[in-house]
């Protein structure tokens, strides 16, 4: 999987879902490498040249994209703070020794020690960040330890990179500032770790801590201007005179103070703040040209599934959430996957429900809560059992089943590491997988039926275990002699084309001797019978080269019919 092409993809993904209506499926959700993408085009045309039917794309998973972005911002500014983050983790990480002289010379009383940084984890960055800076006294108490010779020396690169950093009296502030910028995204990320249908949520949710992004940098009267998702979205973010003076801008309230703390002990410079302020401006920038660039918010269904929030319902103006509808409606026709006759009563249908059921159920609606709520639940109560809104919820209950990440994957991956063990094969992590799913369905191990068939099947563990090997060793055994035979088979044809070589080199020595030979007849010239001579020596030095590839080729293909 590792190398895997886009075409490697498709069969196996056409191959994992041969049981399956291809023209039911509505949406690949994924994350954004391009061959995914290139994935993703194959399978569209696929459908479409089978069943005229498109994807109803969303683009790739918005926690992916915005833990990215932050991710890129935090390296854009050239502080390598996720080189510090990552070396204090390690200097203290599985070295008992270490900790014990650590937590000694110290003396911590709440043992608290680094926790592990990792860049693709999304909702651990704000913790992380914030244990850094709780324990920062300490590692620069025990790095002056060790200076002192009151401690060993770990003489370790994570230790070099530790006593580099603590030298920065800018490090404090640089953490703050991540903090801070890590704060706006982590509701984000955590929000949107759930299974719940939460696509008509997103488009507010992205816009709303974009806009506050923007707002950290961004001068006040530009921002003004945007004010749809279109206009935010539109935003040259790399236009210098769209930008706030570096002085004004937004760092955060603790960062602000360390700076100003500084200023006056005089240990750093005003040219030292004014080139910090300015890393934290490009920071800012980078994040959100990433966030301009692939977010959600530039497709079409994201921008207008706010017509099912159901907190817009009941307070938004009727017009305006028909829009939405409208632009949906349109969107879903272009992918043949509602009747273009039906719109006008999809419309119809909605404003009936907005007038009508909404009010009548208005605390319900008023008072959702997208965090503790489901909206698949509020629609099918109120909408799915009215005989005139059958076609607005058909459309619907199509929308609702939409994903809007990769949540659900990367909590699995997440259990995968914690029962990794450098044994396991990919048929191990299946099992124990299944049996995990199997549990929380069923409510837990105590509830787990113990029948006749599930006993029957233990006794015959080990039979089968047994067979599993032997099927193993087999494949294994067909895979060597298969490999064996591809080698034999592919030395084979560079003889065969040696051959040619040869006797294409053969006949043009023979070709050009002739010549020389018949000029000579015609000219009387002995120096080109000479050249004749040398060329027919060489063409007879090909030939006997010739005849042993021959027995060579002869013996191979022996070889290969015999395997």
């Amino acid at each position: 999987m590792g190398h895997a092409r886009a075409d490697d993809l498709k069969l196996a993904f056409e191959k994992g879902t041969e049981a399956l209506p291809k023209k039911n499926m509505l949406q690949i959700s994924m994350d954004g490498p391009n061959v995914n993408w290139s994935f993703y085009k194959k399978v569209e045309q696929s459908l479409a040249d089978e069943y005229g039917l498109n994807l109803l794309n969303l683009g790739s998973c918005g926690l992916h994209i915005v833990n990215g972005a932050f991710q890129k911002g935090l390296s854009s500014t050239g502080w390598r703070i996720d080189g510090f983050l990552r070396a204090i983790y390690q200097l203290l990480h599985d070295c008992p020794a270490r900790r014990e002289e650590y937590l000694k010379v110290t003396e911590t009383q709440d043992g608290l020690l680094p926790l592990s940084f990792c860049p693709t984890r999304w909702v651990e960055n704000t913790p992380v960040l914030e244990r850094a800076l709780q324990i920062l006294p300490n590692l620069a108490t025990y790095v002056s330890a060790v200076g002192g010779k009151r401690t060993p020396n770990p003489d370790t690169k994570s230790f070099d990179e530790v006593c580099q950093s603590l030298k920065n009296p800018l490090l404090e502030a640089q953490i703050n500032f991540a903090l801070s910028v890590s704060k706006s995204v982590t509701p984000f990320l955590t929000k949107y770790q759930t299974d719940k249908p939460m696509v008509p949520f997103l488009a507010a949710d992205l816009h709303k801590m974009l806009k506050n992004l923007m707002c950290r940098f961004i001068k006040p009267e530009v921002m003004q201007e945007a004010k749809s998702v279109k206009k935010l979205l539109d935003v040259d973010i790399k236009l210098p005179t769209n930008y706030i003076d570096c002085s004004s801008v937004d760092l955060g309230y603790v960062t602000n103070r360390i700076l100003k703390e500084l200023r006056a002990k005089q240990k750093v410079g005003a040219s030292t703040i004014m080139d910090f302020r300015r890393s934290c401006r490009d920071g800012l920038v980078a994040m959100v040209d990433k966030l301009q660039q692939k977010s959600p918010l530039k497709y079409i269904l994201v921008k207008n599934m706010g017509f099912l929030d159901p907190v817009n319902m009941a307070n938004e103006e009727t017009d305006q959430l028909k829009g939405m509808l409208r632009r949906t409606l349109a969107y879903l026709v272009d992918q043949g996957r509602i009747n273009e006759q039906d719109c006008d009563e999809i419309i119809q249908q909605y404003a009936h429900f907005l007038d009508d059921v909404v009010q009548k159920n208005h605390s319900a609606f008023a008072d959702f809560n997208s965090l503790s709520d489901r909206v698949d639940t509020l629609l099918y109560t109120c909408m799915s059992k009215e005989k005139e809104l059958q076609k607005l919820w058909k459309m619907c209950r199509q929308l609702l089943l939409l994903s809007h990440g990769q949540g659900t994957v990367e909590r699995g991956f997440s259990v995968n590491r914690k029962i990794e063990v450098e044994n396991l094969v990919e048929d191990t992590y299946r099992a124990q997988r299944m049996i995990v799913d199997h549990l929380r369905i069923v409510g837990g191990i105590e509830n787990v039926a113990v029948d006749k068939e599930l006993l029957l099947s233990v006794s015959c563990a080990r039979q089968r275990y047994i067979a599993s090997l032997e099927e193993k060793k087999k494949k294994e055994e067909t895979q060597a002699k298969n490999q064996k035979r591809k080698a034999l088979f592919e030395e084979i044809e560079e003889l065969q084309s040696k051959k040619k070589r040869l006797e294409s080199d053969m006949k043009a020595l023979v070709e050009s001797a002739d010549k020389y030979a018949l000029k000579a007849e015609s000219t009387g010239q002995v120096t080109l019978i000479a050249k004749s001579n040398s060329l027919r020596h060489g063409a007879k030095e090909k030939k006997v080269e010739l005849e042993k590839l021959e027995k060579q080729l002869s013996e191979k293909q022996l070889h290969f019919k015999s395997k």
